[in-house]
């Protein structure tokens, strides 16, 4: 469920590198003002909580109108410009209810993601769809955070766990470098070109990860979002000559120095 539609892809993965869970909850050795620290967390919690509640008083367009940011993306379920898809969309009419477990914010508070689980009752029944959601901020010239991209997908709630706020590492000053950022997407991609890592049904040698989104925040921030299509080229998608998309992906990155880890990959198998 992305929050403004029923959700369209069902089954979701998440994959987790080395142990890494929600949105990388991890204490970081060199931390340096583990309260600061927090208190960012804790800023980026309250905007989604407060876009929640919006959500609840006033409606979903209401809400996706005043947090939403003019390049935002989201998921329906290919990957589509967030201003343009609500303009021309109704939201859902039944009752959409979401909640933070868990935030990461970038080191120097520019770019934030959160994520947690969401619940969505039609108005023509009593019983619940539930699903996890994961949302990326980034904070205006004003210092209010606005919605870059969002993704959500029906999965097993025990799927995502919540553990300790996560302490940041200090800025080291240096800038980030795109092509850095790049390669690190591309070894990633390079392992999915098998279509059993992911149990798609396509041809050996068919599977193709395609990078399509990449999302910073200021240059010296450690924190990073990218977002792409899983596409079986051997395979044509409603008979348009592209090749069809098997799933997407949202990754979450970590910069330490020069290096991008990766902290979470979350994949989306999409029905076609």
């Amino acid at each position: 469920m992305n929050r403004t539609g029923r959700l369209v892809a069902r089954g979701a993965q998440i994959w987790l590198s080395a142990g890494l869970i929600a949105c990388a909850l991890l204490r970081m050795a060199d931390s340096v003002a583990a309260e600061d620290a927090l208190a960012m967390d804790d800023d980026v919690v309250a905007a989604d909580r407060e876009f929640a509640a919006l959500a609840r008083e006033t409606g979903l367009r209401n809400a996706f109108d005043r947090y939403l940011a003019d390049d935002s993306v989201l998921f329906r379920p290919l990957p589509v410009s967030g201003r343009e898809w609500l303009s021309s969309h109704e939201p859902a009419s039944g009752r959409l209810e979401w909640a933070p477990a868990a935030a990461r914010v970038s080191c120097d508070g520019s770019l934030g993601v959160t994520t947690g689980s969401w619940a969505y009752t039609p108005p023509d029944s009593k019983l619940a769809e539930t699903g996890q959601y994961l949302t990326a901020w980034r904070r205006s010239e004003g210092g209010a955070w606005r919605i870059v991209l969002d993704q959500a997908a029906a999965l097993d709630p025990a799927a995502v766990a919540a553990g300790d706020p996560a302490v940041h590492a200090a800025c080291d000053g240096r800038a980030a470098k795109p092509r850095q950022l790049e390669s690190a997407e591309k070894k990633v991609n390079s392992a999915l070109r098998s279509p059993g890592v992911l149990a798609l049904n396509a041809a050996p040698g068919s599977i193709q990860a395609v990078t399509t989104g990449t999302i910073t925040g200021t240059a010296g921030g450690d924190l990073a979002v990218t977002h792409g299509e899983i596409v079986d080229r051997k395979a044509r998608g409603d008979g348009n000559g592209e090749p069809a998309v098997r799933a997407v992906y949202v990754r979450v990155w970590q910069r330490t120095g020069s290096r991008w880890g990766l902290l979470l990959d979350v994949v989306t198998p999409v029905t076609q």
